[in-house]
């Protein structure tokens, strides 16, 4: 079994009506966060920086903690993958504008509500993630 390394980031921005989080269609149809494989060299924080700039136009962040691991597996060209993401909580100013700036793996990209963003994730293992962020941000409102 081969091992896959990346990083992303979980972004959210302050609004009128609460935090907003940053989601991307990817390449196979499915609504979830910026990552993308860490390069040599590349500290995990860099290369999740690094994604979030190239797939979703998103440069100016404040890292407000690491949220952990991930870890799923799948088949790539006949070999069984394991696959182990380290996820980061990020935010941006509010006039933070997206893009779907890689246009070969992301479709489109959208601000969603905590709620639209629990019905919209595809990847089910990222839920408890979405729901520590959630929770992460409702201790730093109070």
């Amino acid at each position: 079994m081969s091992r896959e390394y990346s990083a992303g980031c979980i972004v959210f921005k302050l609004s009128d009506k609460g935090p907003l989080f940053a989601f991307m269609l990817d390449r196979f149809g499915r609504w979830t966060f910026p990552k993308g494989h860490i390069e040599e060299g590349e500290t995990a924080f860099a290369a999740a920086r690094r994604e979030l700039k190239e797939e979703v136009g998103l440069a100016e962040i404040e890292l407000t903690t690491c949220l952990g691991k991930s870890r799923h597996s799948f088949d790539k060209n006949g070999e069984r993958i394991d696959k182990a993401t380290e996820w980061f909580l990020v935010r941006v100013k509010p006039e933070a504008q997206l893009k779907a700036a890689d246009a070969a793996h992301v479709k489109a990209a959208e601000w969603l509500s905590p709620d639209e963003a629990l019905s919209r994730l595809s990847y089910t293992d990222l839920k408890p993630l979405l729901h520590l962020a959630n929770k992460i941000l409702k201790s730093l409102r109070a």
